[in-house]
């Protein structure tokens, strides 16, 4: 079991990696909701390698089960456990972005066009999470060779190929349309299908492409397409698509219907030589990062670039540019910088081909439609297809016929990639049913099957019976299910309208297969009308009807009174809010609105909601850590965001999570249960040392209206000074339906005049009572009556007037100080219980006109960087109120002095006949006519140049030291600067080396003699020299130099011939350092060799040998 806290995801990288026969390997959250595997024998490679997809959560499991007979043959070894820090399923795209699962049913049918296209891109990673797309590309062999291009820039090399992971049909479930919030949230796709490990066979820069090869075919689950590709060197025009995962996001698909041309990267005007395509503009949807690498597609959907780059981005009109497949075609000129040695291997010359899909590199047997119904004796009729790959003629087969039918087809054998017709007879033989069978077909090497079922009808169906709700039924929900009952062998046609003739349809649907469907947002006291008829392939049944009326519905809000409520953040506390609801009725519908809570570390924290009946539904569990501060949300059942989008956001900013979600649990479960009674908020803090407050939350229902004599507020009175009050108040049904029900307010101040509208209302509807405005703020309670002959009714009610709330105590920087941070600036302010927010203002100015930065926090304090150096900052903060907001004081504050005034280099060695330089840099807050430079302790003869001098600030300057004539030693040298207010200063040490000294030659002295056949050389060492040279020649003038040698040593020792070239001889030393060299004098020598010769078991010596004349023998 591995942990890394606060990943929000983690994959594994395996170094080595071989499983024995019979072993698996696989990988899992504790929870067991996410499991990636089994790894298997079949995922051993030549490299050795297994890099794993990311798995959600910072807790994996590796779980290997072995043979015991093989359990030594296991050789793995994990190396890498990466941590994805960000999430990058937290990171969104663009809401313009548009859904690959959108089509003509949600107003898309161009993407229709693109389906198989769309299945070549994948979204790929390395060694952890997604950061760029890629696409499977087609070859003249058309043999479905899992070839994967991307672009260069994305860092796929020879090394890290082997760690590549590419996820298949990455996309969302459902069409979010392009615009909306939904669009531009977290979506819901699933990272579990996917090839791992690839091999690098080309790349090219200028081009930006990569192509590698997976080490294994294709999932066989992706329903893949290798795309078609044009490497032609003409511009595909107008109408190009693009395929591709924004912020590495699920799969999007962009249009452009405007013309393309060829340019430069980033070349805004064409270039018939350049090596991108240039895409003006995108028509539908952008790109963004995470979209680098995927393909460009021309009209006719083959590839003809790889993304590299550009500026697109939802709300402009900028370009992307992608680099061309027509210049990576010929890339660098080799096998390893180029496509075509790679998409042409036969190098057949083929420069356009389209696309194939993974199926039809398969043997294949199969029904266009593999379940057929038919009415007996009417018999069944398969369209059969074959792979085109099968080598021969195909026999075709049955088997598991049931007894009694009959099987035709309409050729057999058949020829690959052709189709024929299977009939099935003799259904009247049969009783009414569902019969599978199978059919298969071989060429005698390769076969494959598919199961086929019919279904057999011997007639019409019966008349459905209803079940719910009963004919005639009063009081049913809003949302009602219907139900009938069930038919095997039968679709249903059903009707709903308001009318018993059926004349004012709201509902007309075929061919439902479930026997139930639920009806939403009915119309409180209507009354509704459906009907069902069953429908087979024999005929119809007649109609089956019925009616019912919806109860009386109210929807009425209801906020807490007791918070805020401090979380504290000692131990693991538990702390509750109650909202006390004094309607009456049933539960239609309840939603939990702006749950607003200040926390650090939300993870910690878990919700629940529990009705007065005792139903408890869990709001908040967190499964992932989310180490970020506060809560802004909102929970309904029916909200487009679902909780799965709730756990995968977590902003840096505060608010941590914010927005509307479905809950952990369905609200719905409250459904049906009594409104009125205490509804209870627990909130959970499940780790110690942090804490913070609730702040608010409110409760939005829908209820039955009570079948009673009663009348009641469904909304808070509450309004801001200044203005009026509309509070909608709810009748009961229990007064006489015959007579009308009087409204009458009392105990409001005399300056208020209430105003019912309508007035007299009917029994269990509503109305709304308008107050003008009161002269001060307070809490002033009245009265409201409902009068209907003998029945009366009252509530008594609480009008809360407010003003605006205070304004915010800064607290941090302190107003005027200076030497503040230009990174992580906290700006900080005293915390109001009451407020609904902040909006914290930076200007340039004290009367903050010239405003640069706004911020809009729920908690009472933000962090700012990006400064600019010695700027003085104002800034105020807008405390945001129910009636109004207002500001607080203006304070300022100013940044550090940025005075750099910094030298690249510390120590320099040079050459006293040389020349050093080097840079040195200007801080940006000195005066703005810039900074004189000055230098001291410069060494006699030198001289320093500077490229500017002054220097403005935030500049630079090249200073040149030149140093000819100078004697060697070691100097520091002293860079002074002054504007005029500060001064600065810097130092650096030089030491400059002259040429070496010659040293003194020490043997053989002038004159000596050396006898061989081995020759001594030595002399005195130099301070600085770096290395000699031996040389040894026959004139005093070395013109012919006979022996020369390099050595760092002061002695040589050398067995060279020297008697082959004479007897006198001239030696000297080269002494050299990196500033030159200086040769020795030349000192004179002899030498004389002696030869030793046995003869009749005696030695004796011939010297001097050579001789030009008398020579003695020694014995």
């Amino acid at each position: 079991r591995i942990f890394s806290e606060g990943a929000k995801s983690l994959n594994l990288g395996f170094t080595r990696y071989q499983m024995p026969e019979g072993g698996s390997l696989i990988l899992y959250s504790p929870s067991g909701n996410e499991v990636q595997g089994p790894f298997t024998p079949a995922d051993n490679e030549e490299h050795e390698q297994l890099w794993t997809p990311v798995l959600k959560g910072d807790e994996i499991v590796i779980e290997v089960k072995l043979p015991k007979e093989n359990k030594d043959l296991l050789q793995l070894q994990l190396s890498y456990v990466n941590h994805d820090f960000l999430g990058f399923a937290d990171l969104l795209s663009g809401s313009c972005n548009l859904d690959v699962l959108c089509g003509a049913a949600d107003g898309w049918e161009i993407v229709d066009e693109y389906r198989d296209i769309i299945q070549s891109v994948a979204v790929i990673g390395l060694g952890g999470g997604t950061f760029c797309t890629g696409f499977l590309i087609n070859n003249t062999r058309q043999d479905c060779a899992p070839l994967f291009m991307t672009a260069f820039h994305c860092g796929i090399s020879q090394n890290n190929a082997p760690s590549l992971v590419a996820y298949w049909n990455f996309q969302n479930s459902t069409c979010r349309q392009p615009g909306s919030p939904q669009s531009g949230g977290p979506g819901d796709g699933l990272l579990n299908d996917f090839n791992t490990g690839a091999i690098f066979r080309a790349g090219y820069s200028p081009s930006d492409f990569t192509l590698v090869e997976f080490d294994d075919p294709v999932s066989e689950t992706a329903d893949a397409f290798f795309a078609g590709w044009d490497a032609t060197d003409v511009s595909p025009g107008d109408s190009v698509i693009c395929v591709h995962h924004p912020n590495t996001d699920e799969k999007r698909i962009s249009f452009s219907f405007q013309e393309t041309y060829i340019s430069d990267y980033f070349g805004y005007s064409p270039n018939p030589n350049g090596n991108h395509v240039a895409v003006p503009d995108w028509d539908i949807g952008t790109t963004e990062g995470g979209s680098s690498g995927s393909p460009l597609f021309n009209k006719h959907k083959r590839v003809v670039g790889q993304l590299h780059g550009g500026g697109a981005a939802c709300g402009n009109d900028d370009s992307d540019f992608y680099g061309w497949l027509h210049t990576s075609w010929e890339g660098g000129g080799t096998p390893s910088t180029r496509l075509k040695d790679w998409l042409d291997p036969d190098n057949t010359g083929t420069l356009v081909l389209d696309g194939r899909s993974q199926r039809q590199c398969a043997y294949f047997v199969e029904a266009v439609q593999d379940e057929q119904a038919v009415c007996a004796p009417a018999g069944g009729q398969f369209l059969i297809t074959v792979s085109e790959n099968f080598a021969d003629s195909v026999w075709l087969s049955i088997s598991d016929l049931p007894d009694s039918l009959t099987a035709t087809f309409s050729a057999n054998p058949m020829l690959p990639g052709d189709t024929v017709v299977l009939t099935v007879g003799n259904t009247q033989a049969l009783p009414e049913g569902q019969y599978e069978f199978d059919i298969s077909g071989t060429d005698s090497t390769e076969s494959n099957g598919a199961t086929l079922l019919l279904t057999i009808v011997q007639a019409p169906p019966a008349v459905p019976m209803l079940v719910e709700p009963a004919d005639g039924s009063q009081g049913a929900p809003t949302s009602t299910i219907l139900s009938w009952t069930e038919d095997d062998f039968s679709k249903f046609h059903l009707q709903v309208a308001t009318d018993s003739e059926f004349l004012n349809l709201l509902i007309d649907t075929f061919g439902l297969k479930e026997n139930s469907f639920q009806l939403n947002s009915l119309i409180s006291f209507q009354t509704y009308y459906w009907r069902v008829k069953s429908t087979n392939v024999c005929g119809s049944s007649g109609w089956a009807k019925r009616s019912f009326s919806v109860a009386g519905i109210y929807c009425a809000h209801r906020s807490a009174k007791d918070v805020p409520v401090i979380i504290p953040s000692e131990g693991t506390p538990t702390v509750t809010s109650v909202i006390d609801v004094d309607l009456d009725g049933f539960v239609e519908d309840v939603n939990l609105k702006s749950l607003k809570i200040s926390h650090t570390w939300v993870s910690d924290l878990r919700v629940d909601l529990t009705s007065p009946e005792g139903t408890t539904v869990n709001l908040i569990q967190f499964a992932d850590n989310c180490p970020n501060n506060d809560l802004l949300v909102s929970f309904d059942d029916e909200a487009a965001l679902p909780y799965t989008a709730f756990l995968s956001m977590c902003n840096e900013q505060p608010p941590a999570i914010s927005g509307t979600f479905q809950p952990n649990e369905a609200l719905s479960a409250f459904d049906g249960q009594k409104l009125k009674g205490p509804w209870t908020l627990t909130i959970h803090d499940e780790l110690d040392y942090d804490g913070g407050s609730l702040l608010e939350w409110e409760l939005d229902f829908c209820a039955t209206v009570p079948e009673e004599v009663t009348i009641f507020s469904v909304s808070d009175a509450q309004s801001c000074f200044g203005d009026g009050l509309a509070v909608k108040f709810q009748i009961g049904t229990g007064f006489n339906d015959n007579d009308s029900v009087l409204l009458i307010a009392s105990g409001l101040p005399p300056e208020v005049q209430p105003v019912f509208d309508p007035n007299p209302v009917s029994p269990g509807s509503a109305t709304n009572l308008l107050l003008t405005p009161t002269n001060q703020p307070g809490v002033f309670p009245f009265t409201v009556y409902a009068i209907s002959g003998e029945d009366t009714a009252s509530y008594d009610l609480s009008w809360e007037v407010t003003g605006p709330p205070p304004n915010a105590t800064l607290t941090s920087p302190l107003n005027g100080s200076t030497g503040n941070n230009t990174n992580n600036l906290n700006l900080q302010w005293l915390e109001d219980p009451y407020a609904s927010g902040y909006i914290v203002i930076v200007a340039n100015d004290s009367m903050m006109n010239d405003v640069i930065l706004v911020h809009s926090t729920i908690s009472p304090y933000w962090t700012i960087s990006n400064l600019d150096y010695c700027t003085t900052y104002y800034w105020q903060v807008r405390t945001l109120g129910e009636c109004g907001y207002i500001d607080s004081q203006v304070w300022n504050f100013t940044t550090y002095e940025d005075l750099t005034f910094y030298n690249s280099g510390i120590n320099y060695t040079a050459c006293s006949t040389g020349t050093l330089s080097s840079q040195l840099d200007i801080g940006s807050c000195f005066s703005e006519t810039g900074v004189t430079i000055s230098v001291v302790g410069l060494p006699a003869n030198a001289d320093m140049t500077f490229s500017q001098n002054p220097v403005l600030p935030d500049g630079e300057t090249t200073w040149t030291l030149t140093l000819d004539g100078v004697d060697p030693g070691q100097y520091t040298i002293h860079l002074l600067g002054d504007d005029g207010v500060h001064a600065v200063a810097d130092s650096f040490t030089v030491e400059v080396l002259g040429i070496p000294v010659a040293g003194n030659l020490l043997s053989p002295a002038a004159t000596e003699v050396l006898e061989g056949p081995e020759y001594t050389f030595t002399w005195e060492a130099v301070s600085g020299a770096i290395f000699y040279t031996l040389q040894v020649a026959t004139d005093e003038e070395f013109n012919n130099i006979v022996f020369e040698q390099s050595t760092t040593f002061t002695a040589f020792t050398t067995d060279f011939p020297l008697h082959d070239h004479g007897q006198s001889f001239f030696w000297r030393v080269v002494f050299v350092n990196d500033c030159g060299t200086v040769v020795s004098p030349a000192v004179p020598f002899e030498v004389q060799y002696t030869a030793t010769y046995e003869l009749l078991n005696t030695r004796f010596e011939l010297w001097p040998n050579p001789s030009s004349g008398l020579f003695f023998v020694k014995t």
